[in-house]
């Protein structure tokens, strides 16, 4: 029975990756989590890497987890920008009527390393923009990213953040983290084309860049490895399945949406 229970969250949590179910349709019962059945979620973890030379520290699955009812987990993506602080998506860790301390305490995360894995929680949402109702794409000025302080220090090397790096006509690197079950995830790597920079909003537009729902609060890299982005949308949100051939999400023709770093720097510096 408990392992009916973790399949059936598993799936809850899947079918809510990046803060949305695929269908309304679906009817789904409503499903309580205990704190042990989600510690024994994060104990079965496999998380690899597509390709086995390039597999960067600091990257995590992320989990945003209602207790109450796992039909409104989700799950997103998140990498360190210090040992005990990552980055994320505002969307990613926004409950309704939930107080910021409630969301805190749904939020985990998951960083492979060499074979093994490190777990955290959230001890602080430290920033996050309130104006967003949910997901707004970026009108109005929403700033779709987030800070979020763990509960200890991971012993993996954060990923660093430079500036003036996303430029129209330039290639990029997202590295995401694909949503492949409830046990199962994989960090692929993606090679895009920065189309334009909307300067007003410090969002740039990534052309032939299959970003799948799950993705979202991944890292754009430079050729050196360096965070210039952070993804947080698609154009076409029917692209779920990270189980297809790159080649194949490719061919969707799919655009990226991402915010640099310069804008994010600009906005919240001081606590970088």
């Amino acid at each position: 029975m408990k392992l009916k229970i973790l399949l059936l969250i598993s799936i809850a949590v899947l079918f809510s990756a990046c803060g949305k179910p695929e269908s309304k349709s679906i009817a789904r019962q409503k499903i309580r989590i205990t704190a042990e059945q989600m510690s024994l979620i994060l104990a079965n973890q496999n998380i690899t890497c597509s390709d086995a030379d390039f597999c960067p520290e600091g990257i995590a699955r992320m989990f945003a987890i209602n207790f109450e009812d796992a039909n409104n987990s989700s799950t997103c993506s998140a990498f360190l920008i210090s040992q005990d602080v990552v980055m994320t998506n505002t969307h990613c860790v926004y409950g309704q009527k939930f107080s910021l301390k409630k969301i805190c305490s749904g939020l985990f995360f998951v960083f492979p390393a060499h074979g093994l894995s490190y777990t955290a929680q959230c001890s602080e949402i430290l920033w996050r923009d309130n104006r967003q109702d949910g997901r707004h794409f970026y009108r109005d000025g929403d700033n779709d990213f987030a800070l979020v302080k763990l509960d200890w220090k991971i012993p993996l090397t954060p990923l660093k953040l430079v500036k003036g790096g996303i430029k129209p006509g330039s290639k990029v690197f997202p590295v995401v983290v694909d949503q492949m079950g409830g046990f199962n995830a994989r960090i692929t790597k993606l090679e895009c084309k920065v189309d334009k920079l909307i300067a007003k909003y410090g969002v740039a537009q990534l052309g032939d860049c299959p970003v799948i729902s799950g993705n979202s609060g991944s890292p754009v890299l430079d050729e050196n490895q360096n965070v210039i982005g952070l993804i947080f949308a698609s154009s076409n949100n029917r692209i779920r399945d990270p189980n297809d051939e790159l080649i194949d999400r490719i061919k969707s023709k799919t655009k990226g949406f991402a915010f640099s770093t310069d804008y994010i720097q600009k906005t919240i510096g001081q606590l970088l």
